[in-house]
């Protein structure tokens, strides 16, 4: 009895251990080293304290809130009214699994109540912006947001603006009162500067109930514009004292793509089995002579069907999807695993396949009416049949004596 209950017990949290083996190889993480700073999961190549981090992936804990240490934030103004100060770029969150990195950027911001403040930014970074995931966002009742980007040690800069210019506020379209969006050009990289600022040769006439025009880089869809916003002094900057939300891609490889297989470099990041390198997004810079084309690097990826670190050993685990919590066959099929991932062929009396599409019965609504009722007819005549037999035995029995 001990041994079937204590099996039972085991296939009970069976789910349940599952779920958290993989949580701990998805966020895989040194022997002895910190996995987390606050709420915050640190996954290796990041790492806070000594031989915890690859080469640039530093992070810095402070209590509860994790920084890292490669990247900057630089806040001031252009008029000298605002001391220009560097500080470390805090961080929201981190996943291996799509290679990013969630940072805060602070909200730059031009005000005019009694005399014109102003704020501007510069973000110095070791990794990528997503261009895919990010865009400037431009808030006020009169804003010309510009954000530029720049290489280390390099003249060349590329920017854009986002502007709403002073009109009519019932007179402007649906949707950008107050508010604009640029996308992000997919020609940054790694190794540059973003600069961020306001813009402020127009005048705001409504500076008394608008005073502020904001500029923000952020994630897509994360900001919704509320009119509120754009009323009162910094009000903006209420909403998010942190900064807001953006994205950085992370490369793990010093070179600029996909080592060859026969000569793979010792400080190589794939080291889990299961994994496999590939190549980060390239980029591409227009300049007055030529185009360029530049890679900046690496990342490591599971094989499909397998979960976790693949920059630790043993990292990428292999998932058996039937023994997940959800199911993996939610359309009337039956799980089955196999090595290279999981079928859903549907239970008996159904067709079609469970994974690719729904199951279905095989005999139509009607017919299984049809099928239920000749069975009901033969039911009950059996059930009559038996009674019979029942009474001529009774009767057999009674005659004997």
């Amino acid at each position: 009895m001990a041994t079937s209950s204590s099996q039972f017990l085991f296939r009970m949290l069976l789910p349940v251990l599952l779920v958290v083996i993989l949580a701990s190889a998805a966020e895989g993480q040194r022997p002895g080293c910190r996995e987390k700073c606050g709420n915050i999961t640190i996954p290796f190549p990041f790492g806070i304290g000594l031989r915890c981090f690859r080469e640039g992936f530093e992070v810095l804990c402070n209590h509860s809130r994790a920084f890292l240490a490669g990247n900057r934030t630089r806040k001031g103004d252009s008029e000298g009214k605002l001391a220009w100060s560097w500080s470390l770029m805090e961080l929201a969150s981190i996943s291996v699994a799509t290679s990013d990195a969630r940072a805060y950027a602070a909200v730059s911001y031009r005000c005019s109540m009694s005399e014109n403040t102003s704020s501007s930014l510069s973000l110095r970074m070791d990794f990528a912006m997503s261009s895919k995931r990010n865009v400037l966002q431009g808030v006020g009742w009169i804003v010309d947001a510009q954000l530029s980007y720049e290489p280390y040690f390099s003249a060349a800069a590329d920017g854009f603006p986002c502007s709403v210019p002073e009109s009519n506020y019932l007179d402007r379209p649906a949707g950008t009162n107050g508010s604009c969006v640029a996308p992000f050009p997919p020609d940054n990289g790694p190794n540059e500067i973003i600069s961020l600022s306001v813009q402020g040769n127009d005048k705001n006439r409504w500076w008394e109930t608008y005073p502020c025009s904001y500029g923000m880089l952020v994630e897509e869809s994360v900001y919704s514009f509320s009119t509120p916003d754009i009323r009162g002094n910094m009000t903006l900057l209420e909403r998010y004292p942190q900064g807001t939300p953006f994205i950085l891609d992370f490369a793990a490889g010093n070179t600029n793509s996909c080592p060859d297989e026969g000569r793979l470099p010792s400080d190589y990041a794939c080291v889990s089995g299961n994994s496999s390198c590939a190549n980060a997004t390239t980029r591409t810079r227009d300049f007055p002579t030529t185009r360029t084309t530049i890679t900046r690097g690496y990342v490591c990826k599971c094989w499909e069907h397998y979960d976790g670190n693949p920059y630790i050993p043993n990292g990428c685990q292999y998932i058996d999807e039937c023994k997940l919590p959800t199911n993996p066959c939610p359309n009337g099929g039956i799980c089955k695993n196999r090595l290279d991932g999981y079928d859903c062929p549907c239970k008996f009396g159904m067709k079609d396949d469970g994974k690719g599409g729904t199951c279905t019965d095989v005999f139509p609504p009607a017919s299984k009416a049809a099928v239920g009722a000749i069975g009901g007819i033969l039911l009950m005549v059996i059930i009559s049949f038996l009674i019979i037999l029942y009474k001529e035995k009774k009767m057999k029995e009674f005659y004997k004596k």
